[in-house]
């Protein structure tokens, strides 16, 4: 398998069938929760529930504080009657578009950002730039595969790439020279500043953030589940939209909002750039988020899995409309839960559900600790765990750890060989990880959906690279390198072969 191969496959002709993601093809016992950087996952570890009475009664129970378009709803026991909304994904037009070039716009915006600060006044006499010449694709595609390679081969400083030492050989010196390289990587640009809206906070990467979102979503219809989920790319420096978040792996750094399908496939994704007003006190931010990026995916009745922060009765009702299941967990102080699922009193093992008149279902179950459920197309069913000898745990906590996997193997797949390294440029940083991790797990999946051949993340990063620095005349150049020798004369054995072939 070469890097030919890779793109071959990934260029051929668009079929449809190909990319409809099946998600009958999930492991059933796959449990993602002790890898999960999600706040609300850690609730979703039940080891085991003890034999007994898992039946409570429950009253019929009438919401006092309810939205205005929920007057009359009620809540009472978990029967089977349920939404059923017929899966049918042939009505979306994915708008198949071959015309947008990321490498071209790079090259145009960072020509144009190096010459303005070239004919600046201010610029020394002895800078570096002074030397500078418009890049081309070509270079570009050598910088970006530079970039990927350093992810894989990891060296203590960006200088020893180009160290002439042998316990730190590369060959990166016979495709860009180090002060290029450094040169490129200080005025890597992604936007005309002239132009650019500064009232956005994400204006140096909007051009491909856009594009990004606009390419993700191009050659995947998705099948039945979708998931939602925020991830974080790690930045300590200077920044007002930094986040920190205590659960992941990465606690400070830009939070993106990624919605993900099976395998791990990111559709599209929001960067996170401040706080968000709310339009009025029935519209939080959380159900505007979900409904923004899952917009082109409802009325075809998929199903949509979240964590406590989004999962909500009232934004169970908006996708409800939209003819969307919902199934996350949920906070017990969120508006609208019915009090007697909340309040009610558990001993481990024991389960406890209401549905409301409109078909929405909160469940609550103890094991370590309790752990609130919400779900529309869900009973209080309980099932035996797989593997594990008479224990059993709500069937729609399975379900959501199945459905939660996709976000979570994404993020999995992008750690391994992350070319990322410390920057002070925020938006720098930003671009590398969707650029180079995101989109190279898309296509690793695009590649193993289209040719049916597995292939190792590792293995599929090192072609793209082989891809991305080819140069026609590097082996030869490699295989004619001078070697130096111990003797006493002061010149190479090439030398005087060049010598005597004169002669």
């Amino acid at each position: 398998m070469n890097s030919n191969d890779i793109f071959d496959a990934l260029n051929e002709s668009y079929d449809e069938s190909l990319f409809s993601m099946d998600d009958t093809d999930s492991d059933p016992n796959f449990n993602p929760v002790g890898i999960s950087n999600s706040e609300s996952d850690s609730d979703i570890d039940p080891e085991g529930i003890s034999e007994g009475d898992l039946n409570v009664d429950i009253p019929t129970q009438t919401s006092t504080n309810i939205l205005p378009d929920l007057k009359n709803l009620t809540w009472g026991p978990a029967d089977n009657d349920l939404h059923d909304f017929t899966f049918n994904p042939d009505g979306l037009d994915i708008g198949i578009n071959d015309d947008i070039l990321f490498i071209s716009l790079i090259v145009t915006e960072t020509n144009r950002y190096a010459n303005k600060k070239l004919a600046s006044p201010n610029i020394k006499r002895h800078s570096r730039l002074q030397k500078w010449i418009d890049t081309n694709e070509s270079e570009i595609k050598n910088f970006l595969g530079i970039i990927m390679y350093m992810g894989t081969v990891n060296m203590p400083t960006i200088a020893s790439y180009w160290t002439s030492s042998h316990l730190l050989t590369s060959h990166l010196s016979h495709i860009m020279s180090r002060n290029r390289f450094e040169l490129l990587l200080s005025h890597i640009h992604f936007q005309n500043n002239d132009v650019a809206n500064l009232n956005n906070r994400l204006y140096k990467i909007q051009n491909i953030l856009d594009l990004l979102n606009q390419k993700f979503k191009q050659w995947v219809i998705p099948s039945h589940g979708m998931c939602i989920d925020e991830s974080m790319i790690a930045f300590q420096g200077r920044l007002v939209f930094k986040q920190y978040i205590q659960t992941k792996r990465h606690r400070y750094g830009v939070k993106v909002f990624k919605l993900c399908v099976s395998p791990c496939y990111t559709l599209k994704f929001k960067i996170y750039s401040g706080k968000e007003s709310e339009v009025d006190k029935n519209d939080s931010v959380s159900s505007r988020i979900v409904m923004n990026l899952v917009d082109e995916y409802l009325d075809f009745g998929r199903t949509l899995y979240v964590d406590n922060w989004y999962t909500s009765v009232s934004l169970a009702h908006q996708l409800l409309e939209r003819k969307t299941h919902l199934v996350g967990t949920l906070r017990s102080n969120r508006k609208y839960n019915p009090d007697y699922v909340v309040k009610k009193k558990l001993k481990k093992g024991q389960v406890i559900a209401q549905k409301s008149s409109s078909k929405v279902m909160v469940l609550k179950f103890k094991d370590k600790r309790d752990l609130h459920m919400l779900s529309t197309k869900h009973t209080d069913n309980m099932v035996m765990v797989p593997r594990r000898e008479n224990k059993s745990k709500p069937e729609v906590v399975l379900d959501y750890n199945r459905g939660k996997s996709f976000i979570d193997l994404s993020d999995q797949m992008a750690s391994y060989c992350s070319p990322l390294r410390k920057s002070l440029k925020w938006y720098r940083k930003v671009v590398f990880e969707l650029l180079l991790n995101t989109s190279v797990v898309y296509a690793l999946c695009l590649f193993q959906k289209t040719t049916a051949t597995r292939i190792k993340i590792t293995d599929f990063r090192s072609n793209l690279i082989k891809y991305l620095t080819f140069k026609p005349n590097m082996n030869q150049e490699l295989s004619n390198k001078h070697v130096l020798t111990t003797a006493s004369r002061n010149r190479c054995v090439q030398f005087y072969l060049n010598i005597a072939q004169e002669k």
